[in-house]
């Protein structure tokens, strides 16, 4: 059971891309098309989706599963390029578009987290996300 001890202590998934990155949550109970997200400007454009208008740049993206084109490796690596993509990336069932975008762009990510461990990050939780350890800690 995820407590408001967990929230001072940290979660523990599996890390897949290393890399250290500290910053705000935008998280979506919902999976993300990240080749939705427009390589210009780094904002989610998906009718309908909560995230649907949101700037992801410099933020961390906690949601539960990728879908979509694989389209959005290359847009992962593009809005890195620009520095206009999210910072890192925590969810919890890895696909290979999010993993390969993520390898490409040197996002760090982080999976399998379950969820109820993802659903107790808010939006605009703190956070710090460890993806050579897997770690995501609550600052």
């Amino acid at each position: 059971m995820i407590t408001r001890a967990t929230k001072r202590a940290a979660l523990r998934g599996t890390g897949l891309v290393a890399g250290v990155a500290r910053g705000i949550a935008r998280t979506c109970r919902d999976a993300v098309s990240v080749a939705r997200i427009d390589p210009e400007t780094g904002v989610l454009h998906e009718p309908g989706h909560a995230l649907d208008g949101c700037c992801l740049a410099g933020g961390i993206l906690v949601f539960p599963a990728g879908k979509g084109s694989s389209g959005g490796s290359y847009i992962l690596m593009s809005l890195a390029a620009k520095k206009i993509g999210p910072i890192a990336i925590v969810m919890d069932v890895a696909d290979a578009v999010v993993v390969a975008g993520a390898v490409l762009a040197g996002i760090p990510l982080v999976t399998g987290l379950g969820a109820e461990a993802l659903g107790c990050i808010n939006e605009g939780d703190r956070l710090l996300v460890d993806g050579g350890t897997g770690l995501v800690r609550f600052l």
